[in-house]
């Protein structure tokens, strides 16, 4: 009995979660060490001082009177969420259950809870709330460029009144100017951004236009003995016209240069206004005919806006490609997000579910051990031994379930921060499985054959990790076993490695919950098995021990023929590459 409330009392300080007792007053009688880290208090701070109400936000206040009014009256709280306020002004988020005791004729004692802190689960919520809400803004913006688009398409079709390429626009437009203007030709020279050596791109339905006027041609360039037309105005656009070859030849060098192809070619009045394409030098309009005087103020302010409309109309169309790429991206990006809002929802409720299983967990074999406890104590002398000693033997149990339960949780926060220690040497395997099997036997009811076709053979690894794999593997067998069914270990060679098999007898595992078996807190929903719910770490932390060890681990089962569950591990003196583990994990 000594040593019970002893284990019990370093248990409750030590515990990993929050414990305390309130008196009918709401007044703190005990808080544990953990608890009180949580509040960043001192015990002799709180003690017979403090009250939950002082130790929460305001807004969490009026929700404490409720759950106290209701737990005075015989009612429980379970998983109600609360914010703390911490002596230094911080704040921790914490789930609490609690329970209350009553003496015979109904008087409260005192209540007794359960604090579990919550703060990283709510920062996951926080940010699947951020991620959320950038999915949707995302999504928003996807449909502004959608309908952006759509109204370029729109405004394009409306000014050119058909779906076009560059080309036919530009040509569509150029029949408008040559036959409002009564022009013999009209052309729309581009930059060229090819390789070909030509400086532009001629759109032109006049074979004379594209082929020698302003072509770069050599001999156009041996006429005018300086560089193209095409160039020059490229480097300073602006628009130029002449009426006659005296107008041109009394104008300054550089429109006379520009022009004095043309003029050779037999053309009087000509015209080049630039055309601008998204606030950039794109190319000219090119206006000639022989007539001379066809160009006044008027008609080049008409041409300018004809050219205008060009330049916007080859924007948006050029942007149709950019904007269909850009909404290529933004749906791979909706799709990515979406994806790991996904994620994102499934490791939340994989928190949530977890932590609804640790209050659970913890809870049950508490409130056992409260219970027992509290007769042991009241029955005084009434109880006899026999009664006395299985009521201690339940309080032994629970108290090591829930000591296995904190062990676990202690193995995988070390193998997630990379800091679980491994202390090699060589051992006798069958010895460690004949351990692990008697372990079970007598405390699951079990029965377990042996077949050992490897002999005395010793491996190299941690003793006592193998042994917790071995644990883990026969527990799980025996829980979806059932009682009384056979369980077989097999010990065998394997190409320098030792391998060992679990088979158990127990309804089998679907296809699509074989390749989650070892996920962590994964347990298979609608088991049959009354003894089958536990932490849900135990075969996770089997693989990662026999991952550490250079082996490999696998199941093979298939519904209504059981499982089996073999692993390896390297066997003395041999040099072994660690294998890559199996696809169907």
């Amino acid at each position: 009995m000594r040593y019970s409330d002893s284990y019990n009392k370093d248990f409750y300080g030590d515990a990993l979660i929050g414990f305390h007792q309130f008196g009918p007053d709401r007044k703190i009688l005990s808080i544990n060490d953990y608890e009180l880290t949580l509040t960043g208090y001192s015990r002799e701070e709180v003690v017979g001082k403090k009250s939950w109400a002082d130790l929460i936000i305001p807004q969490h206040r009026e929700r404490f009177e409720k759950h106290w009014a209701g737990i005075s009256n015989g009612e429980d709280i379970h998983n109600f969420e609360y914010t703390l306020v911490r002596k230094d002004g911080s704040f921790v988020d914490v789930m609490l259950n609690a329970t209350a005791n009553f003496d015979t004729d109904g008087t409260l004692l005192n209540t007794q809870g359960i604090v579990v802190d919550i703060s990283s689960r709510k920062q996951y919520e926080r940010e699947l709330s951020e991620k959320e809400e950038s999915a949707r803004q995302l999504s928003s913006a996807l449909k502004v460029k959608k309908r952006r688009q759509q109204l370029a398409i729109s405004i394009l079709e409306e000014l050119n009144g058909f779906n076009c390429d560059e080309s036919d626009l530009i040509l569509k437009i150029l029949d408008q100017i040559q036959s409002v203007g009564e022009y013999e030709t009209a052309s729309i020279r581009l930059r060229n951004n090819s390789d070909d050596g030509e400086l532009f791109t001629t759109i032109s339905k006049d074979a004379r236009i594209s082929s020698r006027c302003l072509s770069g041609s050599s001999a156009c360039n041996s006429s005018c003995g300086k560089l193209t037309a095409a160039k020059e105005l490229f480097e300073y656009p602006r628009t130029v016209w002449v009426n006659s070859k005296e107008d041109a030849v009394n104008s300054d060098y550089s429109v006379y240069s520009m022009i004095f192809c043309c003029q050779n070619q037999g053309f009087n009045s000509i015209a080049l206004i630039p055309l601008w394409v998204a606030g950039e030098p794109f190319g000219f309009l090119q206006i000639a005919d022989t007539r001379q005087g066809k160009f006044n103020a008027e008609a080049i302010s008409f041409l300018e806006g004809m050219v205008s409309s060009i330049g916007i109309a080859l924007s948006r169309i050029r942007n149709r490609a950019q904007l269909a790429e850009s909404n290529r991206m933004l749906s791979d990006k909706n799709r990515q997000l979406d994806t790991l809002i996904e994620k994102l929802h499934a490791a939340n409720e994989q928190k949530t579910e977890f932590l609804s299983m640790v209050a659970h967990e913890v809870r049950n074999p508490l409130a056992g051990i409260i219970g027992f406890a509290q007769t042991l104590r009241s029955s005084g002398e009434n109880i006899s031994d026999s009664e006395r000693e299985k009521f201690l033997a339940v309080i032994e149990s629970e108290g090591r379930r829930m000591t296995s339960l904190i062990e676990e949780l202690l193995d995988v926060t070390k193998i997630e921060n990379g800091i679980i220690k491994m202390e090699h040497a060589c051992f006798n395997l069958k010895a460690i499985v004949d351990e692990a099997a008697e372990t079970v036997r007598v405390g699951n009811n079990s029965v377990i054959s042996i077949v050992n076709r490897a002999g005395e053979s010793f491996v190299h690894g941690d003793k006592n990790r193998i042994k917790q794999v071995l644990l883990n593997l026969l527990v799980n067998a025996a829980k979806h076993g059932g009682d009384g069914k056979e369980i077989t270990v097999s010990v065998e060679e394997d190409d320098g490695y030792l391998k060992v098999g679990i088979k158990d007898q127990g309804p089998g595992i679907s296809g699509e919950n074989l390749s989650r078996v070892f996920n962590k807190f994964f347990q298979i929903k609608g088991s049959s098995s009354a003894k089958s719910k536990g932490s849900g770490l135990g075969l996770s932390i089997a693989k990662e021990i026999v991952s550490a060890h250079g082996g490999t681990i696998r199941v093979e089962s298939s519904v209504g023929e059981g499982a089996t569950f073999n692993f390896t591990v390297p066997v003395c003196g041999e040099e072994v590459e660690k294998r890559e583990e199996s696809p169907s994990l």
